[in-house]
C-alpha cells in the first residue's frame, strides 16, 4: 500500500500586518521545513507525524513523504511561500504516482496574502492531481477554521480534541488508520458538517477544564461508540481571523 504524504501548517492571524514568508518557514526555532526522510525522522516526536508514521510502519504502508513546512502562528502567509511549498508537494505527490492514498498533515486556519482558504486551495490543487477514487486523509488543529473547499476535496478530515495540544500524536494515528481502512475498503467514509454562527476567544476553548468546548468535545467520543461514526470532531476555530468561515464548527465523518 502506497501512501505519500506532505503538507503546510500555520495558523493566520489577520490582524497582523507583517506577512509570513519562505524564511519564517525555514528559520531555527521558528519554522521548519522538512523533506523526504526528515519527515520520517518525526516518527516518536509528539507532532501529528509522531502518530502518523508509527501507524503507517504497523499497517505496513509504505509512506512516501514530500515536503513538510509548518512555522509560528503570524500574519497572512505570502502567496510567494505558498506557491513554493505547494508545488514542491504537488512534484513530489506527481512522482510518486501511482499511489493508493494522499495524508496531508494541515494546520485549518490558514490564509494567504490574496486567498482567505489556504488548506481548500491545497486539497483542490491535490484532488485535481490524484483523481477522485484517490482517498485524501487530513488530520487538523482544534482551532480549524472550516471551509466548505476542505470539506469538498478532502474524504476525511480528523481534529486535535485537547487544547494545549496534547494529542497530536493521537490525531496523526488515528487519520492514518481512517485513510487504510478506507483504501483496504474496509469503509467508506462520508463527511457532514455545520457551521454556528459563533466566535469564541482561547479560553473558552481550553480542555484541561470543563470549558464549554470540553464538554462538546466529550460528546464526540460518545458519538465514535457507534459503528458508522469513523471520527467525530469539533473545532474552536481561531477567533483572530478576518475570515468568512471563522468560528465554531463540527464535522462527523
Amino acid at each position: 500500500m502506497r501512501i505519500v504524504t506532505g503538507g503546510i501548517a500555520q495558523e493566520t492571524n489577520t490582524f497582523q500586518w507583517q506577512p509570513t514568508t519562505l524564511d519564517d518557514f525555514q528559520r531555527p526555532g521558528f519554522g521548519s521545513l522538512l523533506r523526504g526522510q526528515e519527515i520520517l525522522d518525526l516518527g516518536g516526536t509528539g507532532t501529528v507525524y509522531g502518530g502518523v508514521i508509527p501507524a503507517a510502519m504497523v499497517q505496513g504502508v509504505d509512506l512516501i513523504p514530500t515536503t513538510y513546512a509548518s512555522v509560528m502562528p503570524g500574519g497572512r502567509v505570502a502567496r510567494e511561500a505558498f506557491d513554493v511549498l505547494r508545488t514542491e508537494i504537488l512534484n513530489g505527490i506527481k512522482a510518486a504516482l501511482p499511489v493508493d492514498g494522499v495524508l496531508l498533515v494541515l494546520h485549518g486556519a490558514m490564509a494567504l496574502s490574496d486567498w482567505d482558504d489556504a488548506e481548500g486551495l491545497l486539497l483542490r490543487d491535490v484532488r485535481e492531481l490524484v483523481g477522485p477514487d484517490v482517498p485524501i486523509v487530513a488530520p487538523l488543529d482544534l482551532h480549524t477554521n472550516l471551509s466548505d473547499e476542505m470539506i469538498a476535496y478532502a474524504d476525511a478530515l480528523v481534529g486535535y480534541r485537547e487544547y494545549p495540544h496534547t494529542d497530536m500524536v493521537e490525531a496523526g494515528e488515528r487519520a492514518m488508520n481512517l485513510l487504510v481502512a478506507t483504501i483496504r475498503g474496509d469503509v467508506k467514509p462520508a463527511m457532514a458538517f455545520t457551521r454556528l454562527p459563533l466566535v469564541v476567544p482561547n479560553q473558552s476553548m481550553v480542555t484541561t477544564w470543563q470549558s464549554p468546548l470540553k464538554i462538546a468535545i466529550d460528546q464526540t467520543r460518545v458519538l465514535e461508540e457507534q459503528p458508522a461514526v469513523l471520527a467525530a470532531s469539533v473545532f474552536g476555530g481561531f477567533p483572530f481571523a478576518d475570515l468568512p468561515f471563522t468560528g465554531v464548527s463540527t464535522v462527523v465523518v
